[in-house]
């Protein structure tokens, strides 16, 4: 049986609560030591996501009912621009038969043209019709910017939470994780993007220019010729006197 002296054992006791202490005091250091991207692996345990599919879009109440509040107002736009539209071809159509009904025969469409664009209540309609179309080609791009935006949301979350913990990270003196990696993913999400809002604008460039091309042929179509006069009026055209 093994005998312990009193300054024996008194220091084999200093040494174990030593050790204890030690351990206690390395485990706090190590729970307070700084961590600035548990929110981000939290939140985003997988990493960078891509762009949010279909399904994943389905699984977003707010999304959804965002989306079907959008559908429902671009359907009233649409039905007022379609009731606005035919009621000046209505309006127009009866003008057209006044007229056809004072010349005794259906007149040329230059002639039409010229009647529908010095009447002013034709006019009026013709505007509020022309408004309200342009209402739900407004609408259509605010719909497709809320689809945009959702599929790109995940992602730029990400890029935000990310670039606030490598900032939390530069101040406390922790490494920056992935600082290169992150800097191409955004560069290429960026260009993305762009790609994707540039393509839009081209459609919307390519709608405008051929509605300006068609209001331009209207335009040159609707001065009626002195030979269009005088077929609808029945009055010969005098020749030019030399």
């Amino acid at each position: 049986m093994r005998s312990w002296t009193l300054p024996q054992a008194a220091k084999q006791i200093a040494v174990c609560l030593l050790g204890v202490f030690g351990t206690l005091i390395f485990q706090g250091c190590k729970d307070d030591a700084p961590q600035p991207y548990a929110e981000l692996d939290a939140r985003f345990p997988e990493g960078r996501p891509g762009l949010a599919d279909t399904d994943a879009r389905a699984q977003d109440a707010a999304y959804q009912a965002a989306l079907t509040a959008a559908a429902k107002e671009l359907s009233g736009l649409q039905q007022t621009a379609s009731a606005a539209r035919a009621e000046a071809e209505r309006f127009g159509k009866t003008l057209t038969e006044q007229l056809s009904a004072r010349v005794g025969k259906t007149p040329p469409a230059k002639l039409v043209e010229a009647e529908l664009e010095k009447n002013e209540h034709y006019q009026k309609l013709l505007k509020t019709a022309e408004a309200a179309e342009a209402a739900v080609r407004a609408k259509q791009q605010e719909n497709q910017k809320l689809i945009r935006d959702r599929m790109w949301a995940d992602a730029n979350a990400y890029d935000r939470m990310k670039a606030q913990a490598d900032e939390q990270a530069r101040q406390a003196g922790v490494a920056v994780r992935n600082s290169a990696e992150a800097a191409r993913q955004q560069a290429q999400t960026a260009k993305a993007q762009a790609r994707q809002a540039a393509a839009e604008a081209k459609a919307r460039a390519k709608q405008a220019a051929e509605e300006a091309k068609a209001a331009a042929a209207k335009a040159r179509a609707s001065a009626p010729t002195l030979d269009d006069l005088s077929k609808a009026s029945g009055i010969p055209v005098l020749p030019a006197k030399q």
